[in-house]
């Protein structure tokens, strides 16, 4: 792993190199803020028993610190309360391995993606050694409260806010991913107030791949979903539901697409095995990102983002906004009350309605195929604010926070 690093910035982070939206904007956080000046050193877990790694810890500026705890033991533990996180055991040797290393003059970026271990290790190094502490709450900590609600999990957890307060005492600065996170965390812990805000971070792909976009020619308005089909979270099948209030007459006008792993998806293929499923609704397997984003700028009419439950009531920001922005595509939101919510309706970038409002959904989806234009007012309202939502713009945030604290 090496030693001798001078003036470094530490961004602790639970994954490297992830395929997730999460993963990615990490990855894209540290490039930009090194081509800002900052010389970052990324400090993540890997497991003994996962044998792909090991071919990529070789990679300059990255340290790789084991976590000698399977993650399925270490989450049964963490649930039960004899671990504080199930990253624990990388905690204890990133800190024994950091601390010989780490100087007062040090920033130290936790990064959350539903963890505690990256702020506890930050929180253990900043008593040490009193150096900088920043936490970039990308998603809320696990097992505990928002809005008084708890993420739904399965099974017997013990909540965890007393331990996130414990590790938030002695932070220099918090950054969270939309205002509504940042109000949620000044109501439980009002001793942030002075030192937390929000940073919208946007999209990182070459917009100019987009910049001759055209609404597509189709006789139906083509409402389309790339993404996740495992999280019961995301429910992209809402839209399905309100399909069934169409008026017979507009039927034949919509088309959901559905690209990825979905085959093992109920409640969508279900759906298509019946008489309107089999009108409406059109299956395309995985496709690469370049592969997606070739279909979905060329067929696109609306981009579906969905989150079906009220956990997510005012923090919600999905990374497919920002997707969406990106290329040029108008949205259907289908949300809570949330950050996303109001970006897309009070930017008119599409319409987001709550996502058990089946009724409102087939009222809006008629009243866009009687006035298709109100598609390209929106793409235009998107690809005149669309300099502004890029992510290298968005960091210069950061970076002054960096240079304060």
């Amino acid at each position: 792993m090496g030693v001798g690093y001078n003036e470094q910035d530490f961004f602790l982070t639970r994954t490297w190199r992830s395929k997730t939206g999460g993963g990615i904007v990490r990855c894209n956080q540290v490039k930009y803020l090194r081509k800002m000046g900052w010389e970052v050193i990324v400090v993540t877990p890997f497991s003994l028993y996962n044998k792909e790694v090991k071919s990529e810890r070789s990679e300059e500026g990255i340290v790789w610190i084991p976590n000698k705890i399977p993650a399925k033991l270490g989450k049964l533990l963490e649930r039960t309360g004899i671990l504080d996180d199930y990253l624990d055991n990388w905690v204890k040797n990133s800190f024994n391995y950091l601390k010989k290393i780490i100087k007062s003059d040090d920033i130290l970026i936790a990064t959350t993606g539903g963890e505690l271990g990256t702020l506890k290790l930050a929180h253990k190094l900043k008593s040490k050694i009193n150096c900088k502490y920043l936490i970039n709450y990308h998603d809320p900590i696990d097992f505990t409260k928002i809005n008084e609600k708890v993420i739904p999990h399965k099974g017997y957890y013990i909540l965890r806010d007393s331990k996130e307060e414990k590790y938030l005492r002695n932070v220099d600065y918090v950054v969270t991913m939309s205002e509504g996170l940042k109000n949620v965390l000044l109501s439980k812990y009002s001793f942030l107030k002075s030192k937390i805000t929000e940073i919208y971070f946007g999209f990182s792909q070459n917009k100019k791949k987009s910049s001759n976009l055209k609404l597509t020619n189709s006789k139906k308005i083509n409402i389309v979903y790339g993404g996740s089909f495992e999280s019961y979270l995301r429910k992209p099948e809402l839209i399905l539901n309100s399909l069934k209030f169409l008026e017979e007459k507009y039927i034949d006008k919509i088309e959901v697409t559905y690209i990825g792993n979905w085959r093992n998806y109920k409640p969508i293929v279900n759906f298509t095995k019946s008489e309107l499923g089999k009108k409406t609704v059109t299956l395309l397997p995985y496709m690469s990102n370049n592969e997606f984003i070739e279909y979905i700028v060329e067929n696109a009419d609306l981009g579906l983002v969905s989150l079906g439950n009220d956990y997510y009531a005012r923090i919600a920001m999905p990374s497919k906004i920002y997707d969406y922005i990106s290329l040029g595509i108008p949205m259907l939101g289908l949300l809570p009350s949330s950050s996303a919510m109001d970006i897309i309706n009070k930017n008119k970038y599409g319409k987001a309605l709550y996502f058990n409002n089946h009724i409102g959904v087939a009222k809006y989806l008629e009243r866009i195929i009687n006035y298709p234009q109100i598609l390209k007012e929106y793409k235009s309202n998107i690809l005149s604010d669309r300099d502004s939502w890029e992510m290298e713009y968005r960091m210069e945030k950061l970076d002054s926070i960096l240079k304060n604290i």
